[in-house]
Order: structure tokens, then C-alpha cells, then sequence
């Protein structure tokens, strides 16, 4: 690599007296106030220099590779402002986050990728964290993918989904990132194109630490756009790669909101708004659909119509009611284009229904897997009055439907559909129709979602030996107004009630860790303990014998699901048992934390859980 134009003037000085110390940065978990949103630089180019506005000694360089030029500072009609065009070289500056970060660290910046159509816009990287000698660094390349490799271990997120969240169009995009202690997400124009939370043991890390990824960014001396080592290819051929145009690079110290990710110039995905403003659901609250006798014949009634963004993933609950006459008299869902049914731009990807069977247009290339259908006789008693489950996922034009029903005598019934719509960018509907059936959707169970990682699939010996705390299923981060739920299937030694399951609900800390602190520990006999739990209150059905009550956990399905609103927090778990029985518990505590992540995870005490990932889930309620 070779330099030949110098614009830095204070390189030299990157906060080294001023900067806290990372265990002085962040307060106590708890009750606190969440850290401040604050930017720390803003890079404009109005002035042919990448200058940091709001710190003027922070100032840039800029490189060429060999081949290419120095990047170039120009102006065009469309764009009626300076900006910079990588031109075969990069850009480095001094980090102005200088150690100083709480949380996460956020940039949001336009990007102009007119790339060479032959260049994989995925082997792009956009920008890049470097420590000094640049042996070690955090990037994202053009595709969404996460980078990492640091002294803390070498990790990799989302570099095979392959999620396209940049084009490589003639059109300005409005990219704001933010990677978080817990996760990290991506808009595009005021969309928002990916949100993934690593959990942990992903590829070959033994054990992510995302606080790890945010300490490095925020410590290390260099950010850089166009430059990484991740992108192993020679000088000449970065040369002809790093050719697009960028502009108002920010960088923030911690998590951004809507009005920095909403695209106020009005790039060229056409988005704008961002989550906050993307209509999920159409028209009022449809509570049941179809009549409570199920006498509505087919396509008679209609759900909501549900929206998807593009990279986006919705989850439907509500109970089935059947007639029971036909495989075929239950729930049917339609996955179509964004158009209400009588337009011209209606068109039916796939119409699926619960009994593996279905039609649309992109349907005969798809492909159903299922588990539970081996008897459809009893498939037809156990459908009615079954507790339904839909999940659907988009990650470029595919899009995966899975639906889980449990019915009343614990039987379930999974079933799941892939298929290719040939639509990766604009948003899609779902809706649910009847047929000789009705359906009563439960609206606080159903909203945006995102999936979770589950590594730990058994948790506890099988024999049912290990004691209490004994083992721990992964931890699961809950953010502020979002739900999660967790679904396993409980097995008992029997010997006491609460030999099953139990849940923790803590600060967002490991459980050694200096700011660990329980909220509410409970257990699945209407029992527990914790900081908050005194000013708890309990509500139960189902809980009328003891003796049962042992002999009935060992192999039931249990769904818990922990909701947050404001300070409070609600546990609700449903267990159905093998003989049809349902034991169903609710926890409501204010704890105090209404903006703070917080966690869950689950431990036994004489009992094993097998966790069932495919109904393990985030859901923002709509």
C-alpha cells in the first residue's frame, strides 16, 4: 500500500489521559438510568477534508491501494453536497469513540455502491476496527456479515445467509449500524434489513461475549472505511473493488433510535421510517375469525392482513377450533405479495394449511418437513381447540413458514414449508382463513419477531440425577417492550413438586459476574424467591392435587413466556401434560428496569428439560 496525501494532524493523540477506564464506563445493572445516546463525530466532507466536526484535531488520512488513487472529494446534482469516492484507496481516521462507549457502538453513514457488477458486494467491507499494528479487528462487509477477530476470539455472523442488505445499485443508501453487548442490527434507508443476536458458541467460538466485540471497537485506535483484513485479495484487485462513494459518516457511543436510522434524505431503497413506522398490521383487531359454531365455510373469513419486510420475521398464536369432519377443517394461512386480495397486484406465493398440503405460485418448488402425523384420525379429535404457533422468516427471497399446534392432550403436531419467492427486498403479507374451523388469536402473542439461539438442546442429566443449579440452559436476552418464550419439553424423577423446571429472570450479567442480581427465580409449583419476588403476585389454574401433579409433569410441553411493559415483568407458563392436563402459572413484579436489557434462562432441580428451539423466540407484540 502506498500514501501520498496526509491530512492528519493529531493522529498521535487518541484520548489516552482522557479516556474512562472500561469498568468505570458503564453503571451497576439494575434500576439505572440507560447510558445517554451521544455522538462523538461526524464526518461531512463539505470542505474536501475528512475532518471530525464536533472534535477538529480528529482528523483523517487518506491510502491507495496499488493501482487505485487517493479517494477524492466530488459533487454531483443529484446528491447537491460533497462527498467521497473511495476511488481504489480508503479512508482511516483516529477513533473517536477513544475507549468511551456504553453498551454498543452505532455508526450511520451514506453509501453510493455503484461497484463493478463481476465484485460480490458480500467481499466489501464497509468499515473496520483496527488495533494498532491492524493484527486484530472488527468489520462489516457489504452483505451484513460481522467479522471479528481479536484477542477475545476469531467469529463470524451471518457471512452465509448471504442477507443482500446493499444492492450494488446506482443509488445513495442510508446505512445505520449498531452493535450492541447483546446483538447487533442493520438498517437500509430507513428499513430495517437484519437484527441478529449471537448468544453463544457460534462456529468456533467457544463462547461469544458480544461486551468483548464492543470493548475492542470502542478501544481500538483506528476506524477505517474500505479497509480490512478480512478481504484477503491483492492490492490491484482492492484497487478496482473500492470505487464507491460515501458520505455524513456519525458515530454514536451506544444504542441509536429511529431518528437517527429514519432516512431524512430519502435514499434510494425508497424506504424511509424505519420499524417504528412499517404497518405491520392492516386495519382494526380481528379477535376471531370465523364463527364460534364453525360452521364458515371456506375462504369465508379472513385474519388481519400481516405484513413482512424484506430480512424480516413475524409469529402468529391463536387457538384452533375444529368441526372435525375433514383433515382439512383447520387453520389455512396465505403468504401473497403486499396487496389487499381484490387487487391487481394480489398474487398467492403459497396458500398452506395444517395438514401438509397447499398450492401458489412459488409452492411446487417448496418443501414441507413435519413431525407428528402418523394418525389422522386423531389428527382431526386432537386439532380442535389446539394451542397454534406460525412462525415465518424471510431471509432473502426465501421464506420459511413453521407452525407448531400442542394439543389438549399434549400431542403436537409441527410442520414446516420453504420455498423461494423470487422477492428479496419488497415487503410480503400473510393472512389466516378457515374452512369448517374457527380461530381466536391471541394479540399480546403476536408481533415482529426474531429467532434465538438455542446451543444447549438438553438441559440435566436424561436420568433425571442432577440436583439443584446443577445445570443451566443458555442465557436468553430480553430488551426493553419485547417478549421471549421458550418451549421444552419437562421430564421428572417425580419425587417432589419441584423437581421440574425452573426459570431465572436477572440483571443482564452472568451469573458470577460483578453486576448479576435475581429479579424473581420460579419455579413450576407456584414457588420462588429474588429481589423483586416479595412484591410479586401469583395467579394459577389447573393446581387442585399435588399427587397428580408430579406424576403429570414428567413429558409435558411447556411454553413460558416472559413479557415486559414499562417496569413490569410477566411470566406466564403453560405446561400440557401427556393425559391432556394443563397446569397454567402467571408471575406480574415490577422490577424497576423499564429501558435495560435483561435476561432468562432456565436450571433444574431432579429433572431434565429438552428444549424445543424451533418455539424459542423474541416477539415485539404489534
Amino acid at each position: 500500500m502506498r500514501k501520498s496525501m496526509l491530512f492528519l494532524t493529531a493522529m498521535a493523540l487518541l484520548c489516552l489521559s482522557s479516556c474512562k477506564k472500561w469498568d468505570e464506563v458503564d453503571p451497576p445493572a439494575g434500576g439505572q438510568v440507560y447510558p445517554k445516546l451521544e455522538q462523538l463525530a461526524s464526518y461531512h466532507f463539505d470542505d474536501g477534508t475528512p475532518v471530525n466536526s464536533i472534535s477538529t484535531s480528529q482528523e483523517g488520512e487518506l491510502f491507495s491501494y496499488e493501482g487505485g488513487d487517493l479517494p477524492v472529494f466530488a459533487n454531483d446534482a443529484t446528491w447537491k453536497t460533497t462527498f467521497m469516492k473511495l476511488n481504489g484507496g480508503y479512508l482511516a481516521l483516529p477513533n473517536p469513540i477513544g475507549g468511551n462507549a456504553q453498551k454498543a457502538v452505532s455508526l450511520v453513514f451514506y453509501v453510493y455502491t455503484d461497484v463493478n457488477p463481476d465484485v460480490d458486494i458480500s467481499t466489501l467491507t464497509l468499515f473496520s476496527f483496527k488495533n494498532a499494528d491492524g493484527s486484530q479487528e472488527v468489520s462489516l462487509d457489504g452483505n451484513g456479515g460481522l467479522h471479528v477477530n481479536t484477542a477475545a476470539g476469531q467469529w463470524e455472523f451471518n457471512t452465509e445467509s448471504k442477507t443482500g442488505i446493499l444492492q450494488g445499485d446506482t443509488a445513495w443508501h442510508k446505512v445505520a449500524v449498531c452493535i450492541s453487548d447483546w446483538d447487533y442490527f442493520i438498517y437500509v434507508d430507513g428499513l430495517k434489513r437484519l437484527d441478529y443476536t449471537p448468544q453463544y458458541s457460534y462456529k468456533t467460538a467457544a463462547n461469544i461475549n458480544m461486551k468483548d466485540v464492543v470493548k475492542f471497537m470502542a478501544d481500538a485506535p483506528y476506524l477505517y472505511f474500505g479497509n480490512s483484513t478480512y478481504d484477503a485479495t491483492a492490492d490491484e484487485e482492492k484497487a478496482e473493488k473500492y470505487v464507491w462513494k460515501i458520505d455524513d459518516i456519525d458515530v454514536y457511543r451506544n444504542v441509536i433510535t429511529e431518528r437517527q436510522w429514519r432516512d431524512n434524505r430519502g435514499g434510494g431503497g425508497g424506504g424511509g421510517g424505519g420499524e417504528a413506522d412499517f404497518e405491520y398490521v392492516v386495519g382494526d383487531w380481528i379477535p376471531t375469525v370465523g364463527a364460534a359454531d364453525n360452521s364458515t365455510g371456506w375462504w369465508g373469513a379472513h385474519s388481519n392482513y400481516f405484513r413482512i419486510p424484506a430480512d424480516g420475521s413475524i409469529v402468529l398464536n391463536f387457538k384452533n377450533y375444529s368441526s372435525k369432519a375433514n383433515n382439512w377443517n383447520n387453520w389455512v394461512i396465505g403468504l401473497t405479495t403486499d396487496a389487499d386480495r381484490s387487487t391487481d397486484g394480489y398474487a398467492e406465493y403459497a396458500i398452506l394449511r395444517s395438514d401438509l398440503y397447499g398450492w401458489g405460485d412459488s409452492y411446487g418448488a417448496g418443501t414441507w418437513t413435519s413431525s407428528g402425523y402418523d394418525d389422522w384420525d386423531a389428527f382431526r379429535e386432537n386439532m380442535d381447540g389446539a394451542d397454534v404457533n406460525i412462525t415465518i422468516v424471510r431471509k432473502g427471497s426465501q421464506c420459511v413458514m413453521t407452525a407448531v399446534a400442542t394439543c389438549q392432550n399434549g400431542h403436537v403436531y409441527t410442520e414446516t414449508f420453504t420455498m423461494d419467492t423470487g422477492n428479496s427486498s419488497d415487503p410480503m403479507r400473510a393472512f389466516l382463513t378457515v374452512d369448517g374451523c374457527h380461530l381466536e388469536m391471541n394479540k399480546n402473542q403476536c408481533g415482529a419477531m426474531k429467532s434465538v439461539t438455542v446451543e444447549k438442546t438438553t438441559v440435566g442429566a436424561t436420568d433425571n440425577s442432577t440436583g439443584f443449579w446443577g445445570d443451566h440452559s443458555d442465557y436468553f436476552t430480553i430488551p426493553a417492550g419485547w417478549n421471549l418464550t421458550l418451549a421444552f419439553t419437562n421430564y421428572s424423577s417425580k419425587a417432589n413438586n419441584w423437581n421440574n423446571w425452573v426459570v431465572g429472570i436477572t440483571t443482564d450479567d452472568d451469573r458470577e459476574g460483578p453486576a448479576y442480581a435475581e429479579y424473581a427465580i420460579l419455579r413450576s409449583d407456584l414457588y420462588g424467591w429474588g429481589d423483586s419476588y416479595g412484591a410479586g403476585t401469583w395467579t394459577s389454574s389447573g393446581y387442585d392435587d399435588w399427587d397428580a401433579f408430579r406424576e403429570n409433569m414428567d413429558g409435558a410441553a411447556v411454553k413460558v413466556t416472559i413479557s415486559r411493559n414499562g417496569t413490569q415483568c410477566v411470566m406466564n407458563a403453560v405446561a400440557t401434560c401427556q393425559n391432556g392436563h394443563v397446569y397454567n402459572e402467571t408471575f406480574t413484579v415490577d422490577i424497576g428496569n423499564d429501558s435495560e436489557n435483561i435476561r432468562a434462562f432456565l436450571t433444574i432441580d431432579g429433572c431434565h428439560l429438552e428444549m424445543q428451539p424451533a418455539g424459542c423466540m423474541l416477539t415485539k407484540p404489534f
